[in-house]
C-alpha cells in the first residue's frame, strides 16, 4: 500500500520523504553528502526541474543545506541554524491522502510565494507532528504556527488536537474545511457561490431537473456546496431537487432514481464523484452529456482529461495557500482577537460534459 501511495504522490515530494525516511532510519545522518542532481534523476526517473524543487523544499525545512561549490549536505537538527536569523517555522499539516492530491503542490507554491521575502521557513510535515509537538513541549520553545490542511476522517481526533494547539497559544489557520462548529482561523473555497454558479448554468441550458449527489456529506466543503445547490434550485423555482442526495457508495440507487424522475442533469460534490457517476451513467446505457449533463468540483488535474473532458467548478489552490499564509502571519504579528474566515473565489470552467437540454421520449 505504501509503495502504491508513492508512486502517485506528487513527484519531488517523493524526493523529500524517502530522504526524510532515510533519516529517519539512520541510512543518512547529520552532514552525510547528497546524492548529486544527476544520480537522483537516474534513481528517481525524474527532470532536473523536480530534484531541485526538493532539494529547495528540504532546505527551507532545514532537513539539509547547501554548500557552494560542493553540493548538499544532511543538517544537524541539533544545531539550531533552522532558527538562526530570527526565521519563523511554519508547519503546513497534512494526511497522507492530501499528499497523493496534486492540489498539494499548489497550496505549497501559493504560501512560499507570500512567504519569499519573509524571514519564515516553511516545514511539511504528516498530521501525527501535531501530537508529537504538543508532547514534546515545542510549543514552549519555538515562535511557529501552523497551516492545516484537514482533508480526510478522524474528525474527533482532529478536533480535539486543535482545541490543544489553542489552549497551548499555537496559532494555526485551517484550510479546504473545518471541523464542527468550533471557531477556527479559515481559508477555503467559496463552495457555495461555485455550486449555485454550476446550477444556474445548467438552468440557462434549459435543465430544470437537477440533481445532486455526494462524494462525504459530513464534511463542511460538501456540506457548502450542497447549500449552494439547495438554494440555486429554490431561487430558481425549480422545484425537481433531491432533499435527500445520494452518496458515491449509494451510486447504482443514485442513477435509478435519476431515471426514474428523470434528472437530465447532477451537479457532483467533486470531480471523483463526478468520474464515478458518468462510468455509472455509461455502464448503464446512457451518454453525457447526450442524456445526462454532469458538473463536477474542484478541477483537479487528475480530471481535467476525462472523457468527456468534464465541465466543474474550479478552486484556486495557490490561492488557498497564498491566503492562508497571509491570515498565519497577521495573526502572528499582531495581537488580534477573535477568529479570520476568508473565501477564495470559485469559477465555472464549461467543457464537454454538459449540454443543451434535450427533452427525450
Amino acid at each position: 500500500m505504501i509503495a502504491k501511495q508513492k508512486k502517485t504522490m506528487v513527484k519531488y515530494m517523493h524526493i523529500v520523504e524517502q530522504i526524510k525516511e532515510n533519516i529517519a532510519k539512520g541510512i543518512l545522518v547529520p552532514q552525510d553528502l547528497l546524492p548529486s542532481e544527476n544520480e537522483l534523476m537516474a534513481e528517481f526517473g525524474v527532470s532536473s526541474i523536480t530534484v531541485r524543487k526538493a532539494m529547495e523544499t528540504m532546505v527551507q525545512q532545514g532537513i539539509v543545506y547547501r554548500v557552494k561549490g560542493k553540493g548538499t549536505y544532511v543538517a544537524d537538527p541539533q544545531s539550531g541554524q533552522e532558527n538562526a536569523n530570527g526565521y519563523k517555522k511554519v508547519f503546513l499539516i497534512f494526511d497522507v491522502e492530501a499528499a497523493l492530491d496534486a492540489s498539494l503542490t499548489k497550496i505549497v507554491q501559493g504560501i512560499q510565494q507570500y512567504y519569499q521575502n519573509k524571514k519564515s521557513q516553511l516545514v511539511l510535515e504528516k498530521y501525527a507532528f501535531c501530537e508529537e509537538y504538543l508532547r514534546d513541549g515545542k510549543c514552549k520553545k519555538e515562535e511557529a504556527g501552523f497551516i492545516i490542511y484537514i482533508s480526510a476522517m478522524d474528525d474527533e481526533k482532529k478536533l480535539e488536537n486543535l482545541r490543544r494547539l489553542s489552549r497551548a497559544g499555537v496559532k494555526f489557520v485551517c484550510i479546504d474545511r473545518y471541523l464542527g462548529h468550533y471557531p477556527v482561523n479559515y481559508v477555503g473555497c467559496n463552495n457555495h457561490d461555485g455550486a449555485y454558479s454550476a446550477v444556474e448554468y445548467l438552468a440557462e441550458l434549459g435543465h430544470t431537473r437537477i440533481g445532486f449527489v455526494y462524494e462525504r456529506p459530513e464534511i463542511s466543503s460538501e456540506r457548502e456546496r450542497f447549500d449552494g445547490y439547495t438554494n440555486a434550485m429554490i431561487d430558481h423555482c425549480l422545484k425537481e431537487y433531491i432533499e435527500q442526495p445520494y452518496t458515491v457508495a449509494e451510486m447504482d440507487n443514485c442513477v435509478r432514481a435519476l431515471v426514474a424522475h428523470r434528472h437530465s442533469a447532477m451537479v457532483c460534490a467533486n470531480d471523483f464523484t463526478a468520474a464515478v457517476l458518468i462510468k455509472a451513467l455509461k455502464d448503464a446505457g446512457m451518454g453525457v452529456p447526450s442524456d445526462v449533463s454532469v458538473v463536477g468540483f474542484d478541477d483537479a488535474e487528475t480530471y481535467r482529461f476525462h472523457q468527456p473532458a468534464l465541465t466543474t467548478i474550479r478552486q484556486d489552490f495557490f490561492a488557498l495557500g497564498y491566503e492562508s499564509a497571509r491570515v498565519l502571519n497577521k495573526i502572528m504579528s499582531e495581537t488580534v482577537s477573535g477568529c479570520t474566515r476568508i473565501y477564495t473565489p470559485a469559477q465555472l470552467i464549461v467543457r464537454e460534459s454538459t449540454g443543451v437540454y434535450r427533452q427525450n421520449g
